[in-house]
Order: C-alpha cells, then sequence, then structure tokens
C-alpha cells in the first residue's frame, strides 16, 4: 500500500479486474474528488473462490477424460 502512496498522492479507489466490484480506498472519510481509479491484477476474495471452485471443476472433468492432471 506505501507503493499506492507514492504513484496515487491524491488517493486511490481500487477495483477487482474480474466482476468490477469496489474492493477498498486510500482514505474511506476522505471524498473520492482526485482519487485515482486503480484496477488491480488481483482478483477480489469473492472471485478467487469462484476461481477456484471453477480449476476444481475443470480438473475433475480432465480426469473423467483420463487427461493427468497438471502438477504445480
Amino acid at each position: 500500500m506505501n507503493a499506492m502512496k507514492k504513484l496515487y498522492p491524491e488517493g486511490w479507489i481500487l477495483y477487482c479486474p474480474d466482476c468490477g466490484d469496489y474492493v477498498s480506498q486510500s482514505d474511506p472519510q476522505d471524498t473520492t474528488r482526485g482519487k485515482s481509479v486503480v484496477i488491480d491484477d488481483e482478483p477480489c476474495p469473492d472471485c478467487k473462490e469462484t476461481r477456484a471452485q471453477e480449476v476444481i471443476e475443470a480438473q475433475s472433468i480432465m480426469g473423467r477424460l483420463g487427461v493427468p492432471r497438471e502438477r504445480n
């Protein structure tokens, strides 16, 4: 967050890249005038959970097809 203060001295509002929902902002008591809108590369917790469920579902489908699982 310190890097965000250096890049956006007027303040920032963070949004999720997947769903576009609001995540957080630099100073909630401050007005939004002059703040920069930032779309992070890290999804919000809801999108992370959805993505994890999709990965599990895809792995189970690939397993049914007889394709070996990818190892991390």
